[in-house]
């Protein structure tokens, strides 16, 4: 670690763990020493009288533990690890979190109400994004939106691009809205067999092989009654062989009390359904108004779900209310992307973007900073931002939003004000946050890494690195000593963490520029003739931001 640093905190503790290891070393030898008074000592107070040392001991000037063993070593595989938060850590030095800036695609909004059929939107709210995807079995991104009527109600619509930036509305001829087929309205096949508007727009990600018919899922139509009624505040569940005719399953869950945009997905890790939904109906006092916020729910089969839990309920002035949060699992990690809202003075809205190890509790870093921020004032988008939908494709991360002018709390706007309109941005693969030198002591810093298993044969950093990156590979094991000057950490480490042998800080090449995939080499050796033993990674940087790092198989 380069340069002396202030560790009182770590040191007390070291200090103190020496000391009970003296302690108990000196019983073990046969020694008792009464409680409160110092070896020599029989008063509360530390002062001479009668020695309570009943055996003469000879104590060394300095006295050395034995190798403390490293807790255990992490199984990582070839996942990339993301440095979202200290998860993987287990010290630093002189770096903090970054939030990444997302960049607004220049030819923005992609999506509006642009064809003669959804003149309706025009008079109303526009159109609101649902779902899109890249479809992997053509390629094509899909998107899944909802047309606003002006007499009230939505209605569901499909638009597909080949490259994520010009997008078609294809003409479906499935059914019949605003006086023509020709339009690209989705349906839902009814208990009757007949074909009405409707069907599933919020896509349940699922990507567990399955039946043709059932290719796709989806939140949509709500469920019916045994005559053939619907059931009020449900939606129902809905699969599809393309996307674009839609048959009921049984079940439903409670609708986003007021509404919203819900999240659902196959968690590998639970082996069930996660759903995140808006709810606003159990009120902390009845006689306020309730804000919106955020529950979660789990199911095996889509039809029966557990009780709602309170997921996310920000206590922030600026932010008081989540509208809706779409989660997702990248690398193993969920990342909440809430669309907060603050109703009552400037009506405005932005998306967030929260972090989650399990999916249950959540960290909100960076409260005060827009993941996907609003535009300047007169943008289309200068005031409303919400629902996105993550598509990851190559090497970037698009975001698709739901952007507009208006202000959520004010009714009567024109239509020019109101409209709703569908935009993009995008962030490198995996730079959502990173770890970024801070600018005081040169702005130098440093990281150790947990201990893991060397499973791969190359060390890949995804990094910009404007100054230059090294990294030595550290053994799991470190000697407390007490001894050496009080003012510096090797008081309290003697023998310190010995290092592979050529996998020194100066045997690594220096890494410098901008680059998703850095390899990292010492010399000629790569981490991969380390395989199977156990390691921990000592980062040492200057003027630079380290979003992750993975340990890969060759290729």
């Amino acid at each position: 670690m380069p340069g002396p640093f202030s560790l009182s905190l770590r040191s007390s503790i070291v200090a103190g763990l020496v000391r009970t290891a003296v302690i108990a070393g000196c019983v073990i030898a046969g020694w008792s020493i009464r409680a409160g008074a110092r070896p020599g000592s029989d008063r509360r107070d530390g002062s001479l009288k009668n020695t309570e040392v009943t055996r003469a001991v000879t104590v060394p000037k300095e006295v050395i533990l034995a190798p403390v063993a490293a807790e255990p070593p992490l199984r990582l595989g070839g996942r990339s690890q993301l440095l979202v938060d200290t998860e993987r850590l287990a010290s630093w030095w002189n770096v903090r979190h970054v939030q990444a800036k997302l960049r607004k695609h220049q030819q923005n909004p992609l999506v509006e109400a642009d064809e003669e059929w959804e003149e309706t939107a025009r008079k109303s709210w526009g159109i609101q994004l649902c779902t899109a995807i890249r479809d992997e079995s053509d390629g094509l991104f899909k998107m899944w939106y909802q047309i606003e009527r002006h007499t009230g109600g939505d209605v569901p619509a499909y638009a597909f691009s080949k490259d994520g930036v010009a997008w078609t509305k294809p003409h479906l001829g499935l059914v019949e809205f605003a006086g023509t087929k020709q339009n690209n309205v989705l349906c839902r096949v009814d208990p009757d067999g007949r074909r009405r508007i409707g069907g599933g727009k919020y896509l349940i990600r699922d990507n567990r092989p399955r039946p043709a018919s059932h290719r796709f899922l989806a939140i949509g139509p709500p469920p019916f009654h045994a005559d053939g009624s619907q059931w009020g505040a449900f939606w129902g569940i809905a699969y599809s062989a393309d996307g674009l005719v839609w048959h009921q399953m049984p079940g439903g869950l409670r609708g986003g009390a007021g509404g919203g945009n819900p999240s659902c997905f196959w968690d590998p890790r639970l082996q069930r359904y996660v759903l995140y939904n808006r709810h606003l109906s159990e009120h902390a006092d009845p006689q306020a108004d309730c804000p919106r916020y955020t529950c979660r729910q789990e199911s095996r089969d889509l039809v029966r779900w557990s009780p709602r839990q309170t997921a996310f309920h920000p206590m922030d002035e600026r932010w008081p209310e989540v509208e809706s949060m779409q989660v997702y699992v990248h690398e193993g990690i969920s990342f909440g992307l809430p669309s907060m809202l603050e109703n009552d003075v400037r009506g405005d809205a932005e998306v967030h973007l929260l972090t989650s190890r399990d999916g249950r509790r959540w960290q909100h870093p960076f409260p005060r900073e827009a993941f996907i921020p609003k535009g300047p004032k007169g943008a289309w988008d200068d005031n409303i931002i919400w629902w996105p939908s993550l598509v990851t494709h190559g090497d970037r991360m698009l975001f698709y939003y739901g952007g507009a002018r208006y202000r959520h709390n004010v009714n009567g706007l024109p239509p020019g004000i109101r409209q709703i309109r569908i935009g993009m941005g995008w962030v490198p693969r995996d730079r959502l946050i990173g770890l970024e030198t801070r600018k005081q002591l040169g702005g130098r810093g440093a990281f150790l890494t947990r201990p893991f298993v060397v499973e791969g044969d190359e060390l890949i950093v995804n990094a910009d690195v404007r100054g230059e990156l090294r990294v030595e590979i550290v053994q799991p094991v470190t000697e407390f000593s007490d001894s050496g000057g009080k003012g510096h950490i090797k008081h309290y480490v003697g023998a310190g963490a010995p290092l592979y042998d050529g996998y020194r800080r100066r045997d690594c090449r220096v890494i410098r520029g901008d680059k998703l995939d850095h390899r990292v080499r010492w010399q000629t050796r790569p981490i991969g003739k380390l395989r199977n033993k156990t390691v921990r990674l000592r980062f040492v940087f200057r003027d630079a931001t380290i979003w992750a790092f993975r340990v890969a198989a060759p290729g």
